[in-house]
């Protein structure tokens, strides 16, 4: 996946006190709307009560924004307080003040000034329709190296079942893969277990339960960790340690092959929407497509072509020296023709374009980016000798499903893997919804679910694999 940011939330802690007896009706499953201006947010937010010590989480899905930590509520009466704070940041995020009225929670909201409105109604939290699921569901963790992993395994019930790991793409996912509250890898888990297959799925790197910093970690560090699970499923009596697969969704379905290239104990490996291409040339298929998208001119689109090119050099070598000079000019000449008082309400010029050149820079500069674009894929999928199921939407706005697929197939049938079997999904975007451009803003806005027929033809592969 690509980094998503979000403007509302970028991390938080919710304001609420003891309360007593009476605020017991505070807690629980709130599901509704908060207005701002012209824009409506679906929000949910559960509230929890231990010991007189409230918490709680909000969900914010169409900022990408799912359990972000509550705390420090006041209750009087009727009237509920509470706030979002930054973390290590001191001052107020966000402030919302409400009533209370039987299963309703009406209120206002302000930050930064903006004030709105929000209006949630008591309803039943999803997660209690797990403890009557026909299957087993666990806590696990295991090491790596000084990092602790956290995940969530399923399991049919079986003495021995097969088992598949999933694996989420770029950016910090948590175990259900949850873009824009749509939870990917909990709908896959839910469905392979109750088909007859044992499925982990895991906190990545610095999010959820599992430790490690995702900041200065790479493609390798995150194959690393996927390694440490298939060793951890082969040390438990309830999974068939000859039928442990993986199946990895964009960059996971990178990281798949990685792994299975180094070990012969993969049974099989699923590519969903993963990447063929060398990671630079992906990067720019990506941006090529974003400019074209965007209407810009040919002049335009060749100028940002070249600069983003050169961006690329910079972080394969390391050297910013050049980019550095060149970004700066640019900015200074849009600096330069603005209008004297928007000048005095920003930093000096120096200081102005140290910053703005700085943030351009921060996400290539990064272990990760300098990684991803120097990784050749072919090189491992000529090593995977096992089968290997390759999906994609031929709505894919950021995996292209064409290019990507045919650059797996060489290489595969260059290491002299024939095991390998292509279903494209009409209509489907890189996250397997029903789109209808396949562009990354209309992710939220769409339903929740998979194309027709994504869950049953990839569990319907691995069965059939199963009987060779």
């Amino acid at each position: 996946m690509i980094r998503f940011s979000f403007v509302l939330l970028l991390g938080a802690t919710l304001f609420l006190g003891n309360l007593q007896a009476q605020n017991q009706s505070a807690a629980g499953y709130w599901k509704g709307t908060l207005s701002v201006a012209e824009m409506k947010l679906n929000i949910a937010i559960t509230i929890r009560n231990s010991a007189d010590n409230f918490n709680g989480n909000i969900d914010i899905p169409e900022q990408n924004a799912m359990g972000v930590p509550l705390s420090k509520f006041q209750l009087t009466g009727s009237s509920i307080h509470f706030e979002l704070e930054t973390p290590g940041k001191p001052g107020r995020l966000a402030t919302f003040d409400g009533i209370i009225l039987d299963s309703l929670l009406e209120g206002t909201f302000s930050q930064a000034g903006v004030k709105g409105s929000f209006l949630l109604k008591r309803t039943l939290d999803p997660s209690s329709a797990e403890k009557s699921l026909p299957y087993k569901q666990e806590e696990v963790s295991f090491e790596n190296g000084d990092i602790r992993i956290s995940g969530t395994l399923t399991h049919p019930g079986s003495i021995s079942a097969p088992a598949v790991i999933l694996i989420s793409g770029s950016g910090q996912q948590n175990r259900d893969e949850d873009i824009f509250g749509f939870k990917i890898f909990k709908v896959i888990a839910d469905y392979f277990t109750r088909g007859g297959i044992a499925v982990l799925r895991l906190d990545d790197r610095g999010i959820g339960q599992t430790g490690g910093d995702a900041v200065n970690s790479t493609t390798a560090d995150f194959a690393s960790d996927i390694e440490s699970a298939v060793n951890f499923l082969k040390t438990r009596n309830d999974i068939d340690k000859s039928h442990i697969g993986l199946m990895g969704h964009s960059e996971g379905g990178l990281i798949a092959p990685m792994v299975a290239s180094k070990r012969s104990d993969i049974a099989f490996i699923i590519c969903m929407s993963g990447v063929g291409l060398k990671g630079d040339s992906l990067i720019m298929s990506q941006f090529y497509y974003s400019l074209k998208n965007s209407g810009v001119s040919q002049k335009i689109f060749n100028e940002q072509s070249a600069l983003q090119r050169k961006i690329l050099k910079a972080a394969k070598s390391n050297d910013w020296t050049e980019i550095t000079s060149e970004l700066k000019e640019l900015f200074a000449h849009d600096y330069d023709k603005l209008q004297d008082h928007i000048k005095k309400q920003m930093p000096p010029r120096e200081k102005y374009l140290d910053n703005v050149v700085a943030g351009r820079l921060a996400q290539v500069k990064s272990p990760w980016f300098r990684y991803f674009i120097s990784i050749d894929p072919s090189l491992y999928f000529e090593q995977v000798k096992c089968p290997v199921l390759m999906m994609f939407g031929d709505k894919d706005r950021q995996v292209f499903a064409e290019e990507n697929k045919d650059a797996m197939i060489r290489a595969l049938e260059k290491g002299g893997n024939k095991m390998y079997t292509v279903k494209i999904f009409t209509g489907a975007n890189h996250l397997y919804q029903n789109a209808r451009t396949g562009d990354v803003l209309e992710y939220s806005s769409l339903p929740k679910e998979f194309v027709p027929g994504f869950l049953h033809y990839t569990l319907d592969w691995i069965k059939q694999g199963l009987k060779q």
